[in-house]
């Protein structure tokens, strides 16, 4: 009696762990099953030709090789308001079933902190699967301005060129007029990037901030600058460093207290969240593990960063889980941070 009851109790646990592993497997096949002869919609929030559609077209062409079942990836393009109607539609009115990634601006998250436009959606509550490319951006100055370094920018009046009162471009100087007590005078409403470019071409303005250093993988007017001379960068904005920019302060090395660097890290956020990808708030747990298992695969596929390197991206990726952590911190910003926040942007 006492053997029969030994080989019982052994065989408790060899059944309770078969009943833990067998819903994983399940998961699993489900998986495969679900996506097997299907379609995902890629939606880019962002015009057809920019670097937005340029990294979510890449990421299309491989993501669905590494995810089980083997999908079909195909893109669809939803600008407007900076990426806002996108994240809406995500959030609101997309299949919640996992048949719907987006790539939306970097932006997103701090729009949201700001205030800026009327939104939908709740960045903490979108399913993060991963970023593409984590950024750095700079401030820079005409080679011919007698701005040498930031110091400088406090003692000479800087002129700055922007698209709008609300784009980062014109945010940035006014931020590091706040905190370093700089003067940049900033002039707006210029049509696209590329005219404030052709006024720093013909010296209308004397500098630009916000532009993509792209881990010196980039092309264009701009990034021709870095590489002849152009330009002399004066200011960076992210948390990344770079070689080529060595003794450049960024935004976080010029808080003087812990509220301001608060503030910095927050204006620096857009380069932190980078090129991100994101699924609605109601997809089912295991379709969102799966896809950030997929993602993760897909940012290390040779065939993928090979052809990153031909269209001159850059890669940097940040994990789902990371870049969670990071939006839901901004959605905890202390009140008296986005407050603060807020006059900036608005005056």
């Amino acid at each position: 009696m006492p053997r029969l009851m030994s080989k019982a109790r052994s065989f408790v646990p060899v059944l309770l762990l078969g009943l833990m592993i067998a819903p994983t497997v399940a998961r699993s096949d489900d998986g495969a099953k679900f996506y097997e002869g299907k379609q995902i919609t890629l939606i880019v929030g962002a015009d057809v030709g920019g670097p937005y559609d340029a990294y979510g077209r890449l990421l299309a062409r491989y993501i669905g090789r590494h995810i089980a079942g083997n999908p079909r990836i195909v893109v669809q393009n939803m600008p407007g308001a900076t990426a806002v109607i996108a994240a809406n539609y995500i959030y609101r009115k997309a299949p919640q079933d996992g048949t719907v990634l987006g790539t939306l601006t970097n932006v997103i998250p701090l729009i949201k902190v700001l205030g800026q436009v009327y939104t939908q959606f709740d960045p903490g509550k979108l399913n993060w699967i991963g970023n593409m490319a984590r950024e750095l951006y700079t401030v820079f100055v005409r080679a011919q301005s007698p701005i040498i370094t930031l110091a400088d920018a406090t003692r000479m009046k800087v002129t700055m060129g922007a698209t709008s009162p609300n784009a980062m471009s014109s945010i940035y100087p006014r931020f590091i007029n706040d905190i370093a007590g700089t003067r940049f005078s900033v002039v707006t409403g210029y049509a696209g990037m590329a005219a404030v470019e052709n006024a720093l071409e013909r010296g209308e303005v004397d500098g630009v901030a916000g532009d993509s250093w792209y881990d010196g993988h980039g092309s264009g007017v701009s990034f021709n600058w870095y590489l002849d001379g152009t330009v002399r960068t004066i200011a960076l904005v992210g948390s990344k460093r770079a070689a080529e920019f060595a003794g450049v302060p960024r935004l976080v090395d010029l808080a003087k207290d812990a509220e301001t660097r608060q503030l910095a890290e927050l204006f620096s956020s857009p380069a932190e969240v980078g090129k991100p990808v994101v699924m609605g708030p109601d997809v089912p747990k295991e379709r969102i593990a799966q896809m950030r298992q997929a993602f993760a695969a897909t940012m290390e596929d040779p065939d993928f960063r090979s052809e990153a390197e031909q269209l001159k991206l850059a890669i940097d990726p940040e994990s789902g889980e990371e870049l969670t952590a990071l939006v839901q911190a901004m959605m905890a910003q202390p009140a008296a941070i986005a407050s603060r926040a807020r006059v900036i942007v608005y005056q």
